[in-house]
């Protein structure tokens, strides 16, 4: 088991600060992290409530040391499902590992979540090679039927939230996005995900502000974010013209040579003007949202 500490402190110059420590069996720390908290107790209690929920979430600290532990090719749907989030395939491709899960764990109550990573990676090929979507494809009627079969997962949801977001069918993106949310608020990616999309179909002043008030909420609570939601923050920062925000968001000075990882450090170096990155194909596969990728490149145009 786990444990989740939380102490309150007075520094120096007599501010609150928190130290939020997650702790193995043994009482060993795992992660640490140490904020500074603002005077205004609703906003303190929101700044330890993501911190927490940062640990706990899928790509967290509890799910990177666990993954830690998994030797070889996952023996359970359990590991199966931390091998995929945390992208340990030990040397098999995620898409192989998926299907080898899926194949082995049917009945498994994370079969809808190894599924739809693989209709994501689908929607994802479909972007980069066609560059739009089609509700004729197979991998759009997979996720139906997933949806009939598991309707509260967020996974699902967050897919067809961006899909939808894709079409430009806001309205019917957002009934899947409110579904998304609810299930899935400790997912603070998955949430950061649909936001970037939902900008594009951001119809008044008071839509666009308030989703861009989330985003930055989301990347103020989490200043150390795993790769996933650090390239889901890059993206929507671009979008809302906040890159004054992106230098503040810690990297990993070592990344790896494939997937999330490398897409997030790809990102970063086309804010940077790296002409070997293939921004616009990069792009399409993160955010689905003509508009709303036509926002981020219209930022980076500027920068270059």
């Amino acid at each position: 088991f786990y444990t989740i500490s939380v102490r309150l402190n007075i520094d120096h110059t007599e501010n609150w600060i928190a130290d939020i420590d997650l702790l193995d069996h043994e009482g060993a720390p795992v992660s640490q992290a140490h904020r500074s908290l603002p005077a205004d107790k609703h906003a303190a209690l929101n700044i330890i409530r993501q911190e927490i929920v940062t640990i706990a979430s899928p790509s967290g600290a509890v799910t990177r040391e666990l993954a830690k532990q998994i030797e070889g090719e996952p023996k359970t749907a359990f590991e199966c499902f931390v091998s995929v989030e945390m992208g340990r395939s030990n040397g098999v491709p995620i898409p192989d590992l998926l299907d080898d899960c899926s194949e082995r764990f049917p009945d498994s109550r994370y079969y809808p979540y190894l599924q739809s990573r693989v209709v994501y990676h689908e929607f994802q090929k479909e972007l980069s090679t066609s560059g739009k979507l089609s509700r004729s494809s197979e991998h759009w009627r997979r996720l139906g039927d997933l949806l009939d079969e598991h309707p509260d997962n967020p996974y699902l949801n967050t897919i067809a939230a961006k899909a939808l977001f894709g079409l430009n069918e806001c309205s019917e993106a957002f009934r899947y996005a409110v579904r998304a949310f609810i299930r899935g608020k400790t997912f603070p990616a998955l949430e950061m995900s649909i936001l970037v999309d939902q900008l594009g179909c951001a119809t008044s002043g008071q839509q666009y502000d308030l989703t861009k008030s989330r985003i930055v909420e989301i990347v103020d609570a989490n200043p150390e974010p795993h790769p996933v939601l650090e390239l889901f923050a890059i993206a929507s920062l671009l979008a809302v013209d906040r890159t004054d925000l992106i230098g503040k968001l810690a990297s990993q000075p070592f990344h790896s040579d494939f997937g999330i990882d490398s897409a997030a450090h790809d990102l970063r170096a086309a804010i940077s003007n790296d002409r070997t990155i293939d921004t616009p194909a990069l792009l399409r596969t993160i955010v689905w949202n003509t508009e709303a990728r036509n926002r981020i490149e219209s930022r980076l145009n500027k920068s270059t």
